[in-house]
Order: C-alpha cells, then sequence, then structure tokens
C-alpha cells in the first residue's frame, strides 16, 4: 500500500510538475486567463477540472465509459505525483433496500505495466460527512437531524 497526501495544485511548484510530467492532464484542469484577468500573482491558468468521460478496462477484455475527474497525489516517501481519476458519486449499498446511501466513489489509475485505464480501488464516504463551513450555516447539526428522523437510537 502506498503511502500519499493529496496534492494542492493551488501550489506553484506543484502545477509546474504537473505541466511537466503530465501536460495531458494539466491542460485538462487548467485553462488559461485571459491577460486582463492574470491575478497579481502572475497566475496565468484558472483551475477547472471537469468531469471527463474516460474508457475504463477490464481484466476480460471489456471497457465501459465513465464519468470522472483528475486527481492528483504525492508520494510520502519519494514525493512523486501519481495521477488518478475520480468517478462520480455511487450509493454503494444500493443492492441493500433498507440500508441508508453510502457514498462512493471509485478510483481508477494505471498499472506499471498497463496503458490502458482500470479500477483501483473504492473510496468510501468518511465517518465525517461533512465539516462545519463559515457562512454555511449549521451543516454536522442538520446532517444529524436529518438522519434521525428516519432512525431512532437503539437502547
Amino acid at each position: 500500500m502506498f503511502s500519499e497526501d493529496w496534492v494542492d495544485v493551488d501550489y506553484y511548484d506543484n502545477r509546474s510538475k504537473i505541466m511537466t510530467h503530465y501536460p495531458n492532464a494539466f491542460s485538462h484542469i487548467f485553462k488559461p486567463r485571459s491577460r486582463s484577468h492574470h491575478s497579481c500573482w502572475g497566475d496565468e491558468y484558472d483551475y477547472v477540472n471537469d468531469y471527463v468521460v474516460q474508457p475504463v478496462h477490464f481484466e476480460d477484455g471489456t471497457s465501459v465509459n465513465e464519468r470522472m475527474f483528475i486527481c492528483f497525489t504525492k508520494d510520502r516517501k519519494m514525493g512523486n505525483l501519481r495521477l488518478y481519476y475520480v468517478s462520480q458519486e455511487y450509493n454503494v449499498v444500493e443492492s441493500m433496500p433498507h440500508s441508508s446511501p453510502i457514498a462512493g466513489r471509485f478510483i481508477f489509475g494505471f498499472h506499471e505495466h498497463n496503458p490502458l485505464l482500470s479500477v483501483l480501488m473504492l473510496a468510501e464516504e468518511s465517518a465525517i460527512i461533512k465539516r462545519r463551513v463559515a457562512n454555511k450555516g449549521r451543516v454536522v447539526e442538520l446532517n444529524y437531524l436529518k438522519f434521525r428522523e428516519r432512525k431512532q437510537p437503539s437502547k
């Protein structure tokens, strides 16, 4: 298992490494700004990272198209960037009729000796659904109350 951290693409050095090592991904997630909209820091790009449809390949030779966005991580030991694609949200317990939904996203990437995009892992929603954000009100409390409407505590 790899020890990786999320990459802050607002940090110039990270953005520069992405531009150098992953030029196709860079051109997808960053769009050039017009000259009149450059920031006071000289930033020439806007971070966009829209969903894109990519084919995902399986060991049996079949493939399906999946909507996904790009995500970079950095290896803690070596500092190398890694490119992943993250799916839209799915209810990972959809087949269990009386279960509360659990959001999950599939993580896709390229294996070392395989140039085809394939499924690597499933990331489920964390135990902390949302954290309180300034000017967003009582997000945590409201989520709890919404949950409690459907479920009573056990005795």
